[in-house]
């Protein structure tokens, strides 16, 4: 049909309109900078600050970030039931509005300084140097960076940038059921360091009362 139209009736088709693939309607082709072209989604995710996931949203199609952050935040509120105090992005996130939106909004619930980070230049040009380089804009960068970690991790151990399965319903909860297995052994792993540190703390509290008894 697309042939049809081009050829024949010497009609251009918007990108927007085709079909790419008659498995997978919703998919997309999706270029990022230099890499390769890829077909399939652009999924957001969220972690919290002990690399939990708390948000997994996967739009339909090539959907730009900055247009996504809006609901992200607003799933971030809905399933951990808090505003973050520190919320940091990577450039593609710039959205003034929203920015200015959720430093409000986190000030009216008593948080005094809340921070919303956008690493890269175009995050550099939308702060401003005194806050791009300000001690807590510099460590929710780093924040950042760790989460960039759990990506890697998440697609390395849980085959989370593969997909087996065909069109936007089936493949959101493919996707899902891998957050789900990583935030598991994750709160698996938090688990036995809590258990670690108490038989430590209790280890240092005995070593003192025997101290004392000697």
């Amino acid at each position: 049909a697309y042939s049809s139209d081009r050829i024949l009736c010497e009609k251009q088709i918007p990108m927007g309109d085709k079909i790419l693939s008659t498995s997978d309607a919703s998919a997309a082709i999706i270029k990022k900078g230099d890499r390769d072209l890829v077909f399939g989604y652009r999924p957001q995710l969220a972690f919290s600050g002990m690399g939990l996931i708390t948000v997994a949203l996967i739009p339909e199609g090539n959907a730009a970030d900055s247009g996504q952050i809006q609901l992200l935040l607003d799933l971030i509120e809905t399933n951990t039931g808090a505003i973050p105090g520190i919320f940091t992005v990577d450039d593609g996130y710039i959205n003034r509005a929203v920015r200015d939106d959720f430093l409000k909004k986190a000030r009216e619930v008593g948080i005094e300084n809340p921070v919303y980070s956008i690493a890269g230049a175009k995050g550099k040009k939308a702060l401003g140097d005194d806050v791009f380089y300000s001690p807590e804009y510099k460590e929710a960068r780093s924040d950042r960076s760790a989460a960039e970690s759990c990506i890697s991790t998440l697609k390395c151990s849980y085959e989370y940038g593969e997909v087996k399965r065909r069109g936007i319903e089936a493949v959101r909860q493919e996707q899902l059921s891998k957050v789900l297995a990583y935030n598991i052994r994750k709160l698996i792993t938090l688990e036995q360091k809590k258990k670690e540190a108490s038989i430590k703390l209790a280890d240092a509290a005995g070593a003192v009362s025997s101290k004392k008894a000697a």
